[in-house]
C-alpha cells in the first residue's frame, strides 16, 4: 500500500530516506522558484548571474547575511549533487538540506525576515524501512489486515 506524507516532516523523511539525491534537487527546485517569485513581486527582471542574485539579496534586509551565507551554501551543494561525480547524499544532509531549504523559501516567496524563520523539525526514521527490514511475513500480513 502507498504511503503518502501528509506533513512536511513526513514528505522529507520519506524522500530523504528512500532517495536523497532526489530530495536535494527537489527543494532546490522550491528556493529556485521562491526567487522568481521574489523578482516578480519586485517587479524585476531576475538576473542572469548568480553574483547579481547574490548582490540583490545582500541589500534586502529581510534575506541579511545569514540567508546570503545559506543560499551559497544550497547552491554549492545542490551543483555538486548535480553535476560531480560524488557519493550519494546521507540522509540527514536531505534532511538539513530541505530543512534550510525551506526556511529560505519562505524569505524569497513570502517576504518572511530571515531572522523571525526557524528550522521546522524532522523525526528520526522508522526503524522499521522495508529496505532495513525487507517485507513483512505471511503471519504479520495477516495480523495486520485482521484487525
Amino acid at each position: 500500500m502507498a504511503r503518502y506524507a501528509t506533513t512536511f516532516s513526513e514528505l522529507v523523511d520519506l524522500t530523504a530516506t528512500n532517495d536523497p539525491q532526489a530530495t536535494i534537487l527537489g527543494w532546490w527546485r522550491r528556493v529556485d522558484r521562491a526567487l522568481d517569485d521574489y523578482y516578480t513581486q519586485r517587479g524585476k527582471a531576475r538576473p542572469r548571474h548568480v553574483a547579481n542574485v547574490e548582490r540583490d539579496l545582500a541589500a534586502d534586509p529581510n534575506v541579511g547575511e545569514e540567508g546570503l551565507e545559506l543560499f551559497r551554501e544550497l547552491r554549492l551543494r545542490r551543483n555538486a549533487v548535480a553535476h560531480e561525480n560524488i557519493e550519494s547524499p546521507s540522509r540527514e544532509e536531505a534532511v538539513t538540506f530541505a530543512q534550510n531549504a525551506h526556511r529560505l523559501g519562505w524569505v524569497l516567496g513570502a517576504g518572511l525576515k530571515f531572522s523571525d524563520t526557524a528550522v521546522l523539525p524532522i523525526g528520526e526514521p522508522p526503524s522499521n524501512h522495508a529496505f532495513e527490514s525487507g517485507p513483512p511475513s505471511a503471519a504479520a500480513q495477516r495480523e495486520r489486515y485482521a484487525s
